[in-house]
């Protein structure tokens, strides 16, 4: 039986190193890799520059819509890997918060483990921002490796 995979990405160096780590030591030729890009909202002007007294609805619109495009690129970038290397893949381009989405994902597609790299943030900051990956370590039913950051 097929393992399942999850394998969080976005357009970091550390997502990229954690997706290689994956292939170079963990990766199995019946692997099943759920690729998931968790979005946030962009930060929408709540008056528009063009039009001061209406709502910036199609500014709004425009900039969701690049960021969509530029995380769908993103994503596949990873998907081509994958396909090159003929690995079967699934790809989720899900919107929220990081470390909740990641889990979602994980319960629902019932994958054996997580992997995903760090941003290396220190503890004061990691105090104020949140991690991504504490959070996932946190709340995951299953395995998760976190790659750490290059010195």
């Amino acid at each position: 039986m097929a393992r399942k995979v999850l394998v969080a990405v976005d357009g970091s160096s550390n997502a990229e190193k954690a997706f290689q780590f994956y292939l170079d030591n963990i990766y199995k030729a019946d692997d099943v890799v759920n690729l998931v890009y968790v979005t946030t909202t962009p930060h929408l002007p709540a008056i528009s520059l063009e039009s001061p007294m209406s709502f910036p609805t199609q500014e709004w619109q425009t900039k969701l819509s690049k960021q969509i495009e530029e995380n769908q690129k993103v994503l596949e970038q990873f998907e081509a890997i994958c396909e090159s290397r003929k690995i079967t893949k699934k790809a989720h381009l899900v919107t929220g918060s990081p470390g909740e989405k990641i889990c979602d994902v994980s319960a629902n597609e019932h994958v054996s483990f997580i992997v995903m790299g760090s941003r290396g943030l220190n503890a004061l900051r990691r105090t104020f921002t949140g991690s991504v990956s504490d959070y996932v370590l946190r709340h995951s039913h299953v395995p998760v490796t976190v790659v750490p950051p290059a010195k």
